[in-house]
């Protein structure tokens, strides 16, 4: 809730560069995370984790993209 106060607090610009900022911050730990159930002893849930890392490296490519400037179009579907 803290982060979205300070993103409903921006406009253009500067919250372009904030939201972008988060999505990659968010989306590294994320990717951390679910690598690291991905290598957990529950067979159900790691394999949950490890389909879903290919979908979160998407996005997190998606949010540097943004973050540096560019938009969020991209050439392929991810699997």
């Amino acid at each position: 809730m803290q982060k979205y106060a300070a993103l409903e607090r921006l406009s253009g610009a500067d919250f372009d560069r904030e939201f972008s900022a988060t999505m990659v911050k968010d989306h590294q730990e994320d990717i951390a995370k679910y690598e690291k159930q991905a290598k957990s002893g529950n067979s159900k849930v790691a394999k949950l984790a490890e389909e879903t890392v290919p979908t979160l490296e998407h996005h997190l490519a998606t949010a540097q993209r943004l973050q540096a400037g560019g938009n969020a179009s991209h050439d392929h579907t991810p699997n």
